[in-house]
């Protein structure tokens, strides 16, 4: 259905034939590598989504790109290896300019014929054709270099920024091995060239990663994910162990921060550099993080560092109800408390903290739960 210049055939019965018909003509039709005029409203199309839809072969992304000049959002999953085979090889003629303001980069998951290999130099040429990209989604693979990686730099327009394992199935099998970048040899620069108009970051990498870099080269970020299942976060590089924390910087519009670990990998003063650092914060997330214990939360508390905070989420995080009550003061302005699998609160500590917010009259929701896997 074509609703507001947007069109979803993800779960329908449509071929490369229906791209065909979409477009206004057929792919025969052009003469010397020319395309046709568009004709009818699909020339205003701004997104079509075919994601899953394994009728649409190579063929017919192609043709969408080729003929609908105003498209912003192509939702397939290999739009930069199409871009690839469109004119990697074409030296005959000036590349076009593409509207798309996505691109996404994942593997072949499914070992379908719809999709096309990756080739060296794609999200280069990929990056160069589309000079309105705010949104750059990559799935890392083996043949993602630091090289390949620091394309990302061209992208003027950058906005939101996410890079994480391309594993989606089993977590054990997602090695050092399945990744080829670096901090320093590709992020630090990717950063440092395009995070000052980024506002959102999240980041999954096998490799440390230096917090207080983020925050100095993307200061308005307004929305921070990270996790350190497979790696580390660390405040010093790696070259110089003497370097101290930097403190001059800061996420003045961080508005949501998401830490997600695997009990260990955040120390406690890289959690306190983030809350100090982000003083409109409104909700936090943590996950699976043994630093974020009473003392990191009483430390934090008493510097002030949640006066705005409006959402807490905790997961399998060892806090009691005896840190939680130093957080609920008649100042704080929160709204949402969630415990998640923490065995240091019991559903006991969970309703007297919902009840003394009913008591106080605070607009606040406590619930606790424990999940079972």
């Amino acid at each position: 259905m074509l609703v507001n210049r947007e069109l979803n055939i993800c779960l329908c019965d449509v071929s490369d034939d229906g791209i065909e018909d979409l477009c206004g003509g057929r792919e025969t039709d052009l003469e010397n590598g020319i395309c046709k005029e568009v004709k009818g409203r699909c020339k205003f199309l701004r997104k079509l989504s075919m994601t899953g839809n394994v009728r649409v072969t190579p063929k017919g992304v192609q043709m969408a790109l080729r003929h609908l000049p105003l498209l912003e959002v192509l939702g397939v999953w290999h739009v930069i290896e199409n871009l690839a085979a469109m004119h990697l090889n074409d030296l005959t003629r000036p590349y076009p300019k593409y509207a798309l303001t996505q691109l996404v980069l994942r593997p072949n998951y499914f070992l379908t014929e719809t999709f096309l290999p990756y080739e060296n130099g794609a999200l280069r040429l990929a990056a160069s054709l589309c000079p309105l990209v705010t949104l750059a989604d990559v799935r890392l693979q083996a043949v993602i270099t630091d090289s390949e990686l620091l394309s990302l730099t061209l992208l003027e327009s950058l906005t939101e920024l996410k890079i994480v394992p391309h594993n989606i199935v089993d977590d054990e099998e997602e090695t050092d091995d399945s990744c080829r970048i670096t901090f320093d040899g590709s992020l630090a620069p990717i950063l440092k060239a395009r995070g000052n108009k980024l506002k959102t970051l999240h980041l999954e990498l096998p490799m440390p990663v230096r917090l207080a870099s983020i925050i100095e080269y993307c200061p308005n970020l307004e929305r921070l994910l990270l996790d350190s299942t497979h790696s580390a976060l660390v405040d010093e590089p790696t070259t110089n162990p003497n370097k101290r924390l930097k403190t001059a910087f800061g996420w003045e519009h961080l508005k949501e921060l998401e830490f997600a670990a695997t009990f260990g990998n955040i120390p406690p003063k890289i959690l306190l550099l983030a809350f100090s650092s982000s003083p409109a914060l409104k909700k936090l997330s943590i996950s699976h993080c043994n630093a974020f214990d009473n003392g990191v939360l009483i430390h934090a508390i008493e510097r002030q560092y949640f006066r705005n905070l409006e959402e807490l989420i905790l997961r399998s995080c060892p806090v009691s109800k005896r840190a939680i009550d130093r957080l609920l003061t008649e100042e704080n302005v929160l709204k949402k408390l969630e415990f998640i699998n923490c065995q240091s609160l019991s559903m006991k500590d969970v309703a007297d903290l919902q009840k003394r917010g009913e008591d106080k009259n605070w607009d606040l929701s406590v619930t606790g739960r424990d999940e079972f896997y």
